[in-house]
């Protein structure tokens, strides 16, 4: 009986000094989850605060002050905004420059919005119902996402040159007999072409870029609501409308948004297949492009960051009622 009892009493204090050696890594595992979660949240929060705040904070100052020549910073109002206003609707050659370089970022909106968002979605959806040789299609549409932004214009740029900078395209066509301005000289520094060769490589490369989200939405569909629509005779073009789209839409509402602010911020394909001087003479100039070259220009930086404010201003109203006009349109799908 008494060596029961010790036995018993061995094991009760063997147990007690296992709980007591385990709470510390109950305790451990408790603060290592709390340092994950609040060291994201600090990390998103500094993030925040360093490189959107301060870095918008400090362009809404520097649109009120002008610098003068020993670099002291003076006020000046809205001297800035009223130069702006004067810039891009004065009538002059600047005016017209700046106003058409408005007007190919709206038509860059419009072009991601109507053509890009449309197309990514359809071969999207074609890469998964792989349809026949949708490898191939996969390939083809996820390799220029991993290829950079610069090398892709640069080759653009070369492969439009005319025939006069021996460019592959024109070049061809030059063999074969054609004679024009646009033959010799290339689609990008032909004032009347110029433009329509931006919007085809805009085209090439925005229908890449979000295949791969809209494919992982997709993916994530269960496959009995799909299924039951089969069974129900639907086409394949009617699940489409009627099914995919309505379920993935906060998708689609998202990826829209982000269209808007990449179109409006895009200036640097046009830098590097036109170049800074040409982009105002053949009208391919867009509104990010008009801060730039003020501001590699020499300019004074009071007027490059009024008109950034401006343009904040005014396509964070248009992205806003755009969101809401989304979420409208279709009530959220839940599976």
């Amino acid at each position: 009986m008494k060596e029961n009892l010790l036995e018993k009493k061995e094991i009760a204090a063997a147990d007690s000094k296992t709980k007591r050696a385990r709470k510390p890594h109950k305790n451990f595992h408790g603060v290592r989850r709390y340092v994950f979660i609040y060291g994201g949240l600090a990390w998103a929060v500094l993030h925040f605060c360093v490189f959107w705040a301060y870095v918008n904070a400090g362009t809404l100052v520097n649109s009120f002050f002008g610098q003068r020549l020993d670099g002291s910073m003076v006020w000046e109002g809205l001297y800035y905004y009223r130069q702006v206003f004067e810039y891009m609707f004065g009538g002059k050659v600047n005016g017209m420059v700046s106003l058409r370089s408005c007007l190919n970022t709206l038509s860059m909106v419009g072009l991601a919005l109507l053509i890009n968002l449309p197309l990514t979605l359809l071969f999207s959806y074609m890469i998964f119902k792989k349809v026949r040789f949708h490898s191939i299609l996969r390939v083809g549409m996820y390799l220029p996402c991993v290829v950079s932004l610069v090398i892709l214009s640069l080759f653009y740029a070369t492969f439009v040159s005319g025939a006069a900078s021996n460019g592959p395209l024109f070049s061809i066509l030059a063999s074969m007999g054609a004679d024009s301005a646009t033959v010799q000289n290339g689609l990008l520094t032909n004032i009347d072409t110029a433009w329509w060769g931006v919007i085809i490589f805009s085209i090439w490369t925005g229908v890449n870029g979000n295949i791969i989200y809209f494919s992982s939405s997709m993916a994530r569909l269960p496959d009995s609501v799909l299924e039951s629509a089969d069974l129900d005779g639907a086409t394949q073009m009617r699940q489409f409308f009627s099914v995919v789209v309505p379920m993935i839409w906060p998708t689609i509402t998202t990826m829209s948004v982000t269209l808007i602010g990449g179109a409006v911020a895009w200036f640097q394909p046009v830098q590097l297949m036109v170049g800074d001087t040409m982009a105002g003479t053949t009208g391919t100039g867009t509104m990010a492009w008009i801060i730039v070259s003020q501001v590699t220009g020499g300019q004074t930086v009071g007027f490059p960051a009024a008109f950034g404010v401006v343009i904040s201003v005014v396509f964070s109203v248009i992205v806003i009622l755009f969101k809401w006009l989304m979420e409208k349109a279709f009530t959220e799908v839940e599976y």
